[in-house]
């Protein structure tokens, strides 16, 4: 499901009190409704845990494999690198 905040997350786990554990980093944030996990793009919202950053790309950009952990594959083509917030 998505909402205004983005998607709903699905490495966590549901917390008495509408909380949520967070298991998508070593942290293992426990985040109380309404709050925000300590990566900033995580939070609490009605008891599930939702992803601000879903589908909100802020770069793009065309590198050389070899600037990746990739170098061995497909030598001296191109990658396609994003990224967002977090």
């Amino acid at each position: 499901m998505t909402t205004i905040l983005g998607k709903q997350a699905e490495l966590y786990e549901k917390l008495p009190d509408d909380k949520v554990k967070c298991t998508a980093c070593a942290r293992y944030c426990e985040i109380g409704k309404g709050q925000i996990g300590l990566c900033g793009i995580r939070g609490n919202e009605n008891g599930k845990l939702q992803l601000f950053a879903y589908g909100k790309v802020i770069s793009g950009h065309v590198d050389p494999i070899e600037k990746k952990p990739l170098i061995h594959y497909y030598p001296g083509s191109r990658v396609y690198s994003i990224a967002t917030t977090g």
